[in-house]
């Protein structure tokens, strides 16, 4: 005889077996090396945002906020979508807490593109960019 199995029993082994997984995860731009040279590299791309190569990036001063400007390329022949965003790094290389929002934007294959946005506190010496496909 089956004996029958409470909806608690169900729910408990449906929510233990499941696990977390992110399905897009970030890479990031990083604007300065070790050593204070630019360094054009995305590290922890994925096939998503994989494609997306750093041609230069720009810092300057704007009314005592830093403005950044970071122009990037499609590598592919296909098009993309991704979500990108500025962090704001202080000058010992915190984080800044008020880091941007997520933006939306898309890239034709081959096509160039300028990304840019300043520091809404005015306390950063430095930035990063995070990209997350779509």
């Amino acid at each position: 005889m089956i004996k029958p199995i409470s909806f608690a029993t169900v729910l408990l082994g449906l929510v233990s077996s499941c696990s977390t997984y992110n399905k897009s995860p970030v890479a990031t731009y990083d604007n300065a090396g070790s050593d204070g040279t630019s360094v054009n590299q995305i590290v922890n791309a994925d096939k998503k945002t994989r494609p997306i190569k750093v041609l230069r990036s720009s810092k300057k001063r704007v009314d005592g906020k830093l403005m950044a400007q970071v122009e990037i390329q499609n590598s592919s022949t296909h098009p993309i979508r991704f979500n990108y965003k500025f962090d704001w790094l202080d000058e010992s290389g915190t984080l800044d807490s008020s880091s941007s929002s997520w933006n939306r934007s898309s890239l034709n294959g081959n096509q160039i593109i300028s990304i840019k946005d300043v520091d809404p506190r005015g306390n950063a010496s430095d930035f990063r960019v995070l990209f997350k496909g779509i």
